[in-house]
């Protein structure tokens, strides 16, 4: 199976959630890169250290893969990736960005993945990769070779969970005054907002609100928001969020970094919680 040549945010709008899989084996080939991609997913924009894994049944005879999730709800996976993350300030937000990273890679291969933060059993995972002192399993994802047809769970759990439906762009992104950005007004950006805006999130909540001024975006997390879910859902699905505006600016030539300098003003949301800023240097430079 050979890596598509698709942009990142052909990738990012083509990933789905897929509980489903073929029984047909993933390609050696294709689980070397995969194991590559892994390897070189080790630090997250808050400096944070995180640790990737692959468990598949081929490797790990005693590996009872349907052990792993809850429910029941995925269906011949070929392997988990799984992780580890510390116990530190902002931590899941960089295994957030570190693991979606990889499972957009994953998809480049052509297999297909699922964000599972609540459906799996960690100690179970943790048997198979064990964790060092002070580490967490935040998150998993099955993968393997996408089955043809979805089963009636998968479908009824994308159903519930609104998975193909995105809030629009004046409810995410805002001006200096705090007003809502209409798609189109932010051309520096207009790329990196639309794959957050894309970016998949626990039952859909889109916590993150993202303020541009000229060469910056300041992003938060609606506490409002957080409210309904536990606070590491939410610093996962930042993470993503994070890596997906980065990806799209390094691919389209638009260079910069992120600042963790809290902007001096709350743009009139005092519910919002500053998280960090990318400040870019312009196309090319």
């Amino acid at each position: 199976m050979e890596p598509t040549k698709d942009s990142i945010l052909q990738v990012i709008r083509s990933r789905s959630s897929l509980r489903t899989y073929s029984r047909e084996p993933v390609p050696e080939e294709t689980l070397e890169n995969l194991r590559k991609v892994l390897t070189q997913a080790d630090r997250g924009p808050f400096g944070n250290r995180c640790r990737f894994g692959l468990l598949d049944s081929t490797r790990n005879p005693s590996l009872d893969l349907s052990s792993l999730s809850s429910y029941g709800v995925i269906k011949n996976p070929y392997g988990y990736l799984v992780g580890a993350a510390q116990k530190a300030d902002r931590s899941l937000v960089d295994y957030g960005y570190l693991f979606q990273r990889i499972l957009l890679e994953a998809t480049r291969l052509g297999l297909g993945t699922c964000w599972l933060g609540g459906t799996f059993r960690p100690e179970k995972v943790a048997s198979f990769f064990p964790l060092q002192p002070g580490e967490l399993v935040p998150a998993v994802s099955p993968f393997g070779i996408p089955a043809e047809k979805r089963s009636v769970i998968d479908g009824i759990l994308r159903w519930g969970a609104a998975s193909k439906l995105r809030k629009p762009w004046g409810a995410l992104f805002y001006d200096a005054s705090g007003n809502s950005r209409k798609e189109g007004d932010t051309p520096l950006f207009q790329g990196a907002l639309e794959a957050v805006r894309l970016a998949p999130s626990a039952m859909n909540r889109q916590s993150w609100r993202v303020v541009v001024e000229e060469n910056q975006a300041h992003f938060f997390l609606d506490t409002t928001e957080d409210r309904k879910s536990p606070v590491r859902f939410a610093e996962l699905d930042l993470g993503i969020a994070l890596y997906h505006f980065e990806a799209v600016c390094e691919e389209e030539g638009k260079k910069g970094a992120w600042k963790f300098d809290p902007p001096p003003v709350s743009y009139g949301h005092p519910e919002w919680e500053y998280i960090a800023s990318w400040v870019s240097r312009g196309e090319g430079e």
